[in-house]
């Protein structure tokens, strides 16, 4: 998580933020909804007498100078483009808040409820990515990386992944880095499996099936929602 600092250099605007990270107006102000350019407290006092914002050239500099990660996966990860943080007025699954904020915990989420609020729910086809890396990004920043281990698919078709930590590989591969961000969906595959039209898709496995293509057993889930994990580990590296 990004750690408050003290800004010993003048602000830069947001021209300026813009041309060294790459981005657009409209990306500019995600990254900075969802604290990856400093807390709001702070960005709020450098803001000019107009109302418009400036940023700690350093911490725009971190994100810039990001390694970008070399794609596509050998593996079908996907990555889930996460909006700021918010609360989920439809209370999907039962879950609090959705999206993503560097600052969770200030804003009162346990873990539990943090992941929750971006594990899930999403419109995929879920059997594709078992054992796969699921990727949280703000703009191609990554900010989470977990191992997808199942998933809970509710009647609308959305999908909330069940995660476990990720391994060595899986964080070598995406953590502290970037790539460029797939626009007009909110999922994007990172490997050679899917298209982003097909993972975008929305789709349900049908609810006779008892198993998927990757050897799943699915278990009644508690009322809209179906779970399915594996049942076989599978390396994370290898070409599907």
């Amino acid at each position: 998580m990004p750690q408050q600092a003290t800004i010993t250099e003048p602000p830069i605007g947001g021209t300026r933020a813009q041309a060294l990270l790459g981005v657009n107006p409209a990306q500019l102000n995600r990254l900075r909804e969802t604290g990856l350019l400093g807390d709001e407290d702070t960005l709020r006092a450098m803001q000019t007498e107009g109302g418009h914002w400036r940023y700690d050239e350093a911490r725009v500099r971190e994100l810039a100078t990001r390694p970008w990660v070399e794609l596509p996966s050998p593996s079908p990860d996907l990555a889930i483009h996460l909006a700021p943080l918010t609360p989920d007025p439809l209370h999907r699954g039962g879950r609090r808040y959705q999206g993503w904020h560097a600052f969770a915990p200030t804003h009162g989420l346990n873990p539990a409820e943090r992941e929750d609020a971006w594990a899930g729910w999403w419109i995929c086809r879920p059997e594709h990515y078992l054992g796969a890396t699921l990727v949280g990004d703000v703009c191609g920043f990554v900010v989470e990386v977990a191992a997808i281990r199942g998933f809970h698919l509710a009647d609308d078709g959305r999908v909330r992944f069940e995660l476990s930590r990720a391994s060595k590989q899986m964080r070598a591969r995406y953590a502290g880095r970037r790539f460029r961000a797939a626009q007009g969906a909110a999922v994007q595959p990172l490997g050679p499996t899917l298209t982003a039209t097909t993972a975008g898709a929305r789709t349900r496995t049908p609810s006779s099936s008892a198993s998927t293509t990757t050897s799943t057993t699915a278990t009644t889930a508690p009322r809209t929602a179906r779970t399915v994990t594996p049942s076989t580990s599978r390396s994370t590296g290898d070409p599907r």
